[in-house]
């Protein structure tokens, strides 16, 4: 039974005060699945990686700049919600997740840089590409 289908049939089958909380719990698990399918199905992204890991890609400073905040965001909300894709694919999953995380609380020296911008679209791809390879 997929995971959204068993969660939907411990709250139909639970006690009372136990329906209510794997009610919530579901409806969170939703939230947490809308919100990674957001961030990772759009066209923003999907440019944003082209323009960064892209064959010619090659930002400037000020795309530097700009992008550098946009991919943060992006990643930060694929970490947080990435719940099901770790349930499916495991270790892999999760190692993609926490090092993901690791490149977010790197604390760049002066002005964002292109390493930097790369390591992030690199994170957000490998999250990507797992969720893709996901039934």
């Amino acid at each position: 039974m997929p995971p959204s289908n068993a969660a939907a049939a411990r709250v139909r089958t639970a006690p009372t005060g136990a329906r209510e909380e794997a009610f919530g719990h579901l409806l969170n698990r939703l939230d947490e699945s809308a919100r990674f399918t957001a961030a990772a199905e759009a066209e923003a992204t999907e440019a944003l990686l082209e323009d960064v890991l892209g064959e010619a890609a090659a930002p400037d400073r000020a795309q530097i700049a700009a992008w550098t905040p946009r991919l943060e965001a992006v990643l930060k909300i694929l970490c947080e919600n990435s719940g099901r894709i770790v349930q499916l694919h495991g270790t892999d999953a999760s190692e993609a997740v926490q090092h993901g995380l690791a490149v977010l609380q790197e604390v760049p020296a002066g002005a964002p840089g292109l390493g930097r911008l790369r390591r992030l679209a690199h994170g957000v791809s490998v999250i990507l590409d797992l969720a893709g390879d996901a039934p």
